[in-house]
């Protein structure tokens, strides 16, 4: 984590890469209809790939559920 941080921040320093700086925005509970949309709308491939397991509507609304959106850090 520590190197992706570091490389992120020599990116946004050098003006000469063409490298897109990632946006962070704190996400509130008014972002959790969102957040449940978007995740719910993937496939199965690719939940598997988000979530290294099958994950059932069910699951995923209980996740964005139980999100701790106050002192959580997410990434992706």
């Amino acid at each position: 984590m520590f190197r992706l941080v570091a490389a992120l921040k020599q990116a946004a320093l050098d003006p000469a890469r063409k490298t897109v700086v990632p946006r962070i925005t704190r996400l509130t509970a008014n972002h959790r209809n969102a957040i449940r949309a978007h995740l719910l709308r993937l496939d199965g491939r690719g939940r598997f790939r988000r979530f290294t397991t099958p994950m059932p509507d069910r699951a995923i609304t209980r996740y964005v559920d139980e999100l701790d959106l106050d002192t959580g850090l997410f990434w992706g």
